[in-house]
């Protein structure tokens, strides 16, 4: 058996067939392919070197044979395949043999008709690959083969869009189908042709070696094609070469950027790319015209810049790159320009590549600008700025979304340089101003000024720090939020809202000098601001500027005091200055204009009218005093003068020199808005309402003084303040106040008059304008709108404090507004019974009765002596309490059985009472029971009004003309309790309660050697104590002369009419005339006498005498009478004599009979003296029985009178007064103030009166008798309230609390403060922290005498008065008016307070629980037995006798000199 072969011997064998020269061809080329693929490479190479000639004449004509077939037909893709493996052993293997030529010209032809561009993909991709490594063996190629190079790719596909494309060689093409080694199943295309380039640039690749050999070749055949215009510049081809495309084609692009990629991060091959000036360029093109590519090519537009960039800017700059390095980086930002400016689709692609290769342009500057050299920098500038004018300028889609980041990134980054080249910041300038054809140039640019802005106020403006409380937790520590009030006051505009500074703008290390340039540069933007064409863009601008200024003056605003007089701050920008030009320019521009107009003039009048810093220089204010008069006269009642109204209406109150030039001007505008029919927006109208009342003083105080005034036309003449300002103030107000629909409107004009009134109470009045003001003020006290009534009737109790002036100049006025108040009480009453409709105000009619009794209560004289007068007030009374007038109807219209427990329990009373034999008379009459049944239930059925007309009827009696009391105003109640002056106690006091509605105490306490009665009696009003003694009338001269009460009152007034009892001086015939002023005269004896004279057949026959004269006596009874008259005398004279004989004691049995005299008698009972005032006073009658109850007297009973009588039956208010020196704007100060300068002294004085705390009987609010919290306090007080006022200049200061907690303590709970600032600027409601402070009433004195209002008040506040916001009002009514509106603004808090309840029902509610509470029902002998005395129980008693025969009882008011119990 034979051995096996060897693996060699095996192959060997495989060859025999193919080197027997006879075998056919076909088993000759089987051979050769079965030996190359199973033997190894060095074998391949080794047989390939040893039989090259043979190889290769076997495969060509195998080549040849399998041409043959094509045209036959018979093709096979294996045996096409198994062609090209083999041709490239042979080029691989034999490439010796062919650089020396060998077949050389063979095996192009075969690679040529391998690379038919008929022929499949595939094929032609393995027969490129194939002719570059024929070329690379050939390595010098001679022409054709280069030709065949250029022809190997079929450009034409790339030529649909450009047809007229000229190559300078054709590609391969078969002659003929039957040439076609294999053909391809789809025509040329794109995609192929692309794939061929991409095989190539990938073979040439992975070549290093050859590289410099291959990018050649491209260039010359490819890239001359690809970039003719290039290849032309660089020489690479004839300057008249036409071949080629115009750009290279895209899908080339793509291609060719991918493999670029790769090319530039190798060394060998970036050396090559960039070592001659033609690679250089070509390079350059290539990203020249990438980065022009259509968006369907984004993703290599992004590859070529991230190459380039990564080329020019990465970390690592080449050597090669590096000599040239800012020439190529400025050609990187001037091409990179083209991503914004090539016209692509769709736009929101085209956006997206923009935004993106924006953001690498940005981080760009951020990561290496600081690096770049000033050229560089400056190109970069430059590009990006030329970029984006010549992207917005078009004014496109494209352009109108790419606005908003384009200008973003160029402002950032020309701010973030900081360069101090004003000729790279004038480029900058000009370029945006440019564009200012569109609104978003302007809105990029403000947004960044206003950011710097921003900076600017962080840097240069210190702001005073405001201490927060820390935020309420919940039990799980979670923060509590709390919505923060509101603070309402017509100057105080909300602060600027917070601005989100760009991160790349705030992150620079900004020193002062270098923000200030830029922004100041940046501000330049805003040069041309009044050529804008375009109107509206104008105003935009403007309200760009308005935007800056408005963040200056409020950082201006904000900066302590201690700031301004620092040396080492910043003084704050002059901002008239910077911004004044182009505000008062904007001013003279044409009326389409307008919008733009109104904001600067507004802009203009925020920075003049303003409290703060120094004042102007005298010729800018006449620009701005010129500037706005040309505004109000050429824009009447336009956007233009609201703009002025809205932001000067404190020009008149902060004493502007020269401002009152513009009153006139001023005043006829607000004529025009407040009549027109448009009448401005509601806040217009607001503004000028406080205008207007800024100038209610001025009249008075410039009386002497007036303005030229060119109104309507040259010849207009003075504007006279005293007559016509005056004249003008009141006719706005009423007209405003009749015409305006809106409330706050009608209450703001209405306040106003009051302080006129008062104003002109205080000078010389003019009688017939007070008139006209409060008989425009009447009728608004019944008015719908509840505010309106309610600010008429406050102010018309504030004009009554001025009482004795108003009846100086004419009582009647008084009388007017007491009866309109009546009349409205009966009207609104009486028509809720007769109209179903009609909804009863319970609030307005009490209103009513207590703006009444503030009138009543003013008065200096008794008003009562006008009956008439007298009967409205007590018939509104009666209506108040009972809800109708007690007639005979009313026992008709009351219920017939009450159905209260209550009432039923009094009706039971009553019966009882009156069922007694004592009563029986009383029982029957039918008023006293209607009056009982109404005085339970009203028939209005509002216990409100009920209440009110109580405490007016109260007022009436207890205090008319009889307060303030002898022991002073604080005293409004007696002091006395009932162990009070008991030395030793004899008995406990008797408490009892008389009809339910009062509580009486009984107590003796010693008066010397004898005992007095004392009687405390508690009610509803308050506390009071009488000390009784027994008189006994010795003499004639200890009678009291008798006072005829039906002709004169019980307190007597200081002056009344003489009495006329007859009109006998009429003329005989004239009828008699009805009289209602003073005390009514005789009437029926006129009228006798005038029918007498008239009708004569009325007298009796023969008897001629008037028909008022008495009758003589008939002649009948003449006799009768005479015998009376005659027995009449006889008695008188024998009285006479028995009196007469008596005084001279000489009766016959005076000693015969004389009785010894009697010792003075005992008292048996503690309460003796007590059981004798009870009874004579008429209390202890059978028929009084039913009107006293008991008290169980305990230690509860003993603690509940306590709390009574701690109860106050007046207001009690507290209200806190600061005092604000110069340059003190930080609360430590502020309250550290224990000085006072004189001109505040004199206002505090007008407050109220000083107080000894110690010796303080009266409400001291808080402060501390021990004298902790000073030694005297301010005080105020009338027959309904008390105020204590917290002066902290009066409270002492401790140098060790830097808070001054004691003084805080007061101040910071007080409901209403009341400031004096003498401080340069406004002064700030946050300064005092507090939660509880919900209005303030700001005083500013001015330099020409007057003093400026500021209010400020809570959102929950209801607008107070009389001083309203913005008011100049003089000293002598400063202080007045000042104290009412913060008393008024107290009483506006507490009245809306959920809860509250006033000082005497809250009494009341006291007393009747009480009453309830300890009430015993006993038997009437109960309290008998309680005044008699005891059988068995020992006794003291005086020396002193009584008789209650010859006695009478007189009551004593006693006052207590004991301390307030409040």
């Amino acid at each position: 058996m034979a051995a096996p072969l060897s693996k060699e011997d095996k192959l060997k064998k495989k060859l025999r067939h193919f080197f027997d020269k006879n075998e056919k061809l076909s088993k000759r080329w089987k051979s050769l392919l079965s030996y190359v693929d199973k033997a190894a490479p060095e074998e391949t190479n080794k047989f390939y070197n040893e039989n090259f000639y043979m190889i290769y004449g076997v495969f060509l004509d195998t080549f040849t044979a399998y041409e043959a077939n094509c045209k036959k037909s018979k093709r096979d893709a294996k045996e096409v395949q198994d062609l090209l493996t083999t041709l490239r052993h042979v080029l691989v293997h034999l490439s010796e043999l062919i650089r020396k030529k060998w077949q050389t010209r063979s095996i192009a032809t075969v690679l040529e008709k391998v690379l038919y561009k008929e022929n499949k993909i595939s094929i032609r991709l393995e027969g490129l690959e194939l002719l570059m490594i024929f070329l690379e063996a050939v390595q010098v190629p001679e022409p054709t083969q280069e030709e065949l190079f250029s022809q190997a790719i079929d450009l034409t596909p790339f030529t649909v869009e450009s047809p007229s494309v000229r190559f300078p060689a054709n590609s391969l093409s078969a002659p003929d189908k039957q040439s076609v080694l294999y053909p391809s199943s789809s025509p040329a295309s794109v995609e192929n042709s692309v794939k061929l380039i991409d095989d190539m640039l990938t073979y040439i690749g992975k070549n290093p070696a050859n590289f410099e050999f291959w990018y050649d070749l491209i260039k010359k055949h490819y890239f001359s094609v690809f970039y003719p215009d290039l290849a032309r510049r660089i020489n690479l081809v004839e300057p008249d070469w036409p071949f080629g495309f115009k750009t290279c084609p895209f899908p080339v692009q793509a291609v060719l950027i991918n493999h670029l990629g790769t090319w530039f991060s190798q060394e060998s091959t970036l050396k090559t790319l960039w070592s001659t000036e033609q690679n250089v360029q070509l390079n350059l093109e290539i990203f020249q015209q990438a980065v022009r590519l259509p968006i369907t090519d984004v993703e290599t537009i992004h590859k070529t810049i991230s190459i380039f960039q990564n080329l020019f800017f990465g970390p690592v700059i080449h050597p090669v790159i590096e000599p040239r390095l800012v020439e190529y980086r400025q050609f990187f930002f001037q091409q990179l320009s083209a991503v914004f400016t090539t016209e692509r689709s769709p736009i929101s692609d085209h956006i997206t590549l923009s935004k993106d290769v924006l953001t690498r342009w940005k981080t760009l500057f951020m990561e290496q600008f600081d690096k770049f050299p000033v050229p560089t920098q400056e190109t970069f500038l430059n590009v990006l700025l030329d970029t984006t004018i010549q992207v917005l300028k078009p004014r496109k889609d494209f352009s109108n979304q790419m606005a908003a980041p384009m200008l973003d990134t160029v402002l950032v980054i020309w701010i973030r340089t900081k360069t101090r080249t004003i000729e790279l910041w004038k480029i900058l300038q000009d370029g945006i101003s440019s564009l200012f054809n569109s609104l978003e140039p302007v809105n990029q640019s403000k947004q960044k000024i206003v950011q710097l802005t921003t900076l600017i106020k962080r840097a240069m403006y210190p702001e005073r720090v405001r201490k927060v409380k820390p935020p309420k937790r919940d039990e799980s520590g979670k923060e509590i939020i709390t919505k923060t009030e509101e603070i309402i006051c017509p100057d105080v505009e909300p602060p600027p809202p917070k601005i989100a500074i760009d991160p790349d703008i705030e992150s620079v290390s900004w020193t002062l000098e270098d923000l200030i340039f830029v922004w100041n540069q940046m501000l330049q933007i805003f040069g041309p601001i009044n050529q804008i064409a375009d109107v509206n863009i104008h105003a935009t601008a403007i309200e760009a500027l308005k935007e800056v200024i408005t963040i200056l003056l409020h950082a201006e605003h904000m900066m302590p005091f201690e700031a301004l007089i620092d040396p080492a701050t910043p003084k704050p920008l002059n901002i008239i200055n910077i911004f004044g030009p182009w505000l008062f320019q904007a001013c003279t521009l044409p009326e389409a204009y307008i919008r733009g107009k109104a904001t600067a003039i507004s802009i203009l009048c925020k920075i003049v009218v303003r409290h703060f810093g120094q004042p102007l220089p005298i010729e800018l204010l006449s620009h701005f005093y010129a500037t706005v008069s040309n505004c109000l006269k050429v824009h009447p009642n336009t956007m233009v003068s609201w703009a002025i109204i809205l932001n000067s209406n404190n020009i008149f109150s902060m004493a502007i020199p020269g401002a009152n030039t513009l009153i006139p001007h001023y005043i006829a505008e607000i004529k025009r808005i407040l009549r027109g029919k448009s009448g401005g927006p509601p806040e217009v109208r607001t503004k000028c309402i406080l205008i207007i009342s800024s100038l209610i003083c001025y009249p008075n105080h410039i009386e002497k003084l007036g303005t030229p005034t060119e109104l309507y036309g040259p010849s207009e003449g003075t504007y006279s303040f005293s007559n016509q300002l005056k004249k003008d103030i009141v006719t706005i107000l009423i007209d405003t106040a009749n015409n305006d629909q809106d409330a706050d409107h009608k209450v703001m004009c209405i306040w106003a008059m009051c302080v006129m009134v008062f104003e002109e109470l205080t000078h010389t009045p003019n009688v017939a304008l007070i008139k006209e003001i409060i008989k425009t003020v009447l009728p608004f006290c019944a008015q719908e709108v509840p505010a309106v009534a309610r600010a008429a009737l406050d102010g018309l109790s504030c004009i009554s404090l001025l009482f004795e002036e108003l009846r100086e100049m004419e009582e009647a006025v008084i009388h007017i507004i007491i009866e309109m108040l009546c009349a409205n009480i009966l009207r609104m009453i009486l028509e809720s019974r007769t109209n179903k409709s009609y909804t009863l105000k319970e609030n307005l009619v009490a209103d009513h009765f207590y703006c009444l009794q503030d009138w009543i209560m003013a008065s200096t004289v008794y008003l009562f002596n006008k009956a008439s007068l007298a009967s409205k007030v007590f018939e509104a009374i009666e209506i108040g309490l009972l809800g109708q007038k007690l007639q005979a109807d009313a026992l008709s219209s009351t219920p017939a059985t009450p159905k209260d427990p209550k009432l039923v329990k009094k009706a039971n009373r009553m019966s009882v009472m009156r069922d007694s034999p004592l009563n029986l008379q009383q029982s029957q009459d039918p008023y006293l029971e209607a009056f009982d049944k109404l005085m339970s239930a009203p028939s209005h059925g509002s216990e409100v009004i009920k209440e009110a007309a109580g405490i007016l009827l109260v007022q009436l009696c207890n205090f008319m003309q009889n307060f303030p009391c002898p022991e002073g105003i604080e005293i409004f109640s007696s002091h006395i309790c009932e162990e009070d002056d008991i030395t030793e106690q004899v008995c406990e006091p008797l408490f009892y309660i008389y009809n339910d509605f009062a509580l009486f105490s009984l107590v003796e306490v010693p008066h010397g050697d004898d005992r007095i009665a004392r009687v405390v009696l508690r009610d509803s009003t308050g506390k009071y104590a009488w000390d009784s003694t027994i008189s006994y009338i010795n003499s004639d001269s200890d009678i009291p002369q008798t006072v005829n009460l039906l002709q004169q009152p019980i307190l007597a007034p200081s002056q009344m009419d003489a009495i006329r009892v007859s009109q006998s001086e009429r003329p005989s015939g004239t009828p008699p005339v009805f009289f209602d002023q003073g005390p009514p005269a005789d009437q029926i004896d006129d009228l006798l006498q005038y029918l007498g004279e008239v009708y004569r057949d009325c007298l009796p026959e023969n008897d001629p005498s008037p028909l008022n004269q008495p009758r003589p006596p008939n002649q009948e009874y003449s006799k009768a009478v005479k015998e009376i008259e005659e027995a009449l005398i006889s008695q008188q004279r024998a009285d006479s004599e028995i009196i007469q004989a008596v005084a001279q004691r000489n009766l016959e049995w005076e000693d015969t009979y004389a009785l010894q005299q009697p010792v003075p008698a005992s008292p048996l009972s503690p309460l003796h003296f007590c059981r004798l005032f009870l009874s004579h006073l008429g209390f202890l009658a059978f028929d009084k029985q039913a009107s006293f109850s008991m008290v169980e007297n305990s230690q509860r009973f003993q603690r509940c009178l306590q709390q009574l009588d701690k109860t106050s039956g007046r207001e009690i208010v507290k209200i806190g007064v600061i005092y604000v020196r110069e340059g003190q704007d930080d609360q430590k100060i502020i309250l550290k103030n224990d000085q006072q300068s004189e001109l505040y002294a004199e206002f505090v004085r007008g407050l109220g009166w000083p107080i000894d705390i110690a010796s303080h009987r009266g409400y001291l609010g808080g402060l501390d008798p021990k004298l902790t919290t000073g030694t005297h306090g301010l005080y105020y007080a009338n027959s309904v309230m008390e105020v204590v006022f917290h002066d902290i200049t009066s409270m002492p200061s401790s140098a060790t609390d830097p808070q001054q907690i004691h003084k805080k303590r007061h101040v910071g709970n007080d409901i209403v403060h009341i400031v004096y600032s003498e401080h340069q600027s406004d002064y700030s409601p946050s300064t005092i922290t507090s939660q509880f402070n919900d209005a303030h009433v700001v005083i500013y004195p001015l330099p020409n005498g007057l003093f400026r209002v500021q209010i400020f008040r809570k959102s929950k506040v209801q607008l107070f008065g009389p001083l309203l916001h913005g008011m100049c009002v003089n000293k002598k009514i400063l202080s007045t008016l000042v104290r009412q509106t913060a008393i008024n603004a107290n009483r506006y808090v507490r009245y809306s307070t959920e809860g509250y309840i006033r000082p005497f029902p809250t009494r009341r509610k006291a007393l009747n629980e009480t009453i309830e509470k300890f009430k015993v029902e006993t038997p009437y002998e109960d309290l008998i037995g309680e005044l008699l005395p005891k059988v068995g129980v020992p006794i003291s008693h005086s020396s002193s006798s009584s008789s209650s025969s010859s006695s009478s009882s007189s009551s004593i008011p006693v006052a207590s000199s004991a301390n307030s119990s409040q």
